[in-house]
């Protein structure tokens, strides 16, 4: 039987003043979807749905990639003409009926969104060819009022079909009440990457099992192939523990996004150049289960 890991963390918030120069200009933010290759983010950047907050607009000086949550906004909205499928719009999980939102509890979306329009909706990202060699793949997701913790609903992320456990982790573990936004950055492992070879993905976030009312909504998704230095980065500092013993763990393997580190003698461990935003602190060790914090 295996032993468990706990991981305490403290965060650094660092702005990187430089970006690589582009060879191809990225879309407006304004744009329904963008397809940059060489651009300042990536090697190649896919992204279905506008940058605008859910067609609310940010409040002054904020940038979605910040890692800050954006302040609340009001509901219901209607989706803004031209949004991409899956963006801009309150979605309610697939197992939902009327009888649950009447007789359940459940947030303020699942009362006021209605069917056949709150049926989860894939989000299509037109990939197209993939550069040549690859690095490292990571998924951007701005999201919104999901509330697992919350309510017990339990989100299932997949692509072309399958399942990501690490992304629907991350997903399950978000706390939105407000209802507020954030930006969310998950690394794609690579036994996942062939999934992308088929040059259009979808990606559908759903609950189709607890019938538990929790609407979410989707502003945008960006997939980075190769991504370049994070404009906002975050230093990552904290403990390996053994979950029972509270003594130190040395030598587990720490990632978060593109990081990696290794625990020192005394458990500890840093991890730079993190994006900002909402990650996936991962600790493992040889006799324990993966030790997880967000």
């Amino acid at each position: 039987m295996h032993r468990r890991l706990i991981v305490l963390m403290s965060i650094l918030i660092a702005l990187l003043g430089q970006l690589p120069a582009q060879t191809t200009k990225p879309a407006l933010w304004s744009a329904k979807t963008d397809r940059t290759v060489g651009g300042p983010a990536a090697d190649l950047v896919v992204r279905p749905g506008d940058i605008n907050n859910l067609g609310f607009g940010w409040p002054q000086g904020f940038d979605p990639f910040s890692g800050r949550s954006t302040p609340p906004h009001s509901y219901p909205w209607t989706p803004p003409p031209g949004a991409p499928a899956g963006t801009d719009r309150i979605m309610l999980g697939s197992a939902v009926t009327p009888q649950d939102v009447a007789t359940r509890s459940g947030d303020g979306y699942a009362g006021s969104a209605e069917r056949p329009d709150s049926m989860p909706q894939p989000v299509t990202l037109a990939v197209g060819d993939l550069p040549p060699k690859i690095d490292a793949i990571v998924f951007q997701m701005f999201l919104d009022d999901f509330q697992a913790p919350v309510w017990h609903s339990r989100f299932q992320v997949s692509l072309n079909g399958t399942r990501i456990p690490s992304f629907e982790d991350a997903v399950n573990s978000l706390e939105q009440t407000g209802p507020i936004s954030k930006l969310v950055t998950l690394k794609l492992l690579p036994e996942y990457w062939p999934l992308l070879r088929a040059g259009t993905v979808k990606l559908l976030i759903d609950d189709p099992t607890t019938h538990e009312p929790d609407g979410y909504a989707i502003d945008f998704v960006r997939i980075l192939v190769n991504p370049h230095p994070f404009k906002y980065q975050v230093s990552i500092t904290g403990s390996v523990m053994d979950a029972d013993t509270h003594r130190p763990v040395p030598g587990a393997s720490v990632t978060a996004a593109l990081a990696t580190a290794n625990a020192d003698p005394q458990g500890k461990f840093a991890l730079k150049e993190v994006p900002a935003g909402m990650v996936v602190v991962k600790a493992n060790a040889s006799g324990y289960d993966d030790g997880v914090s967000r």
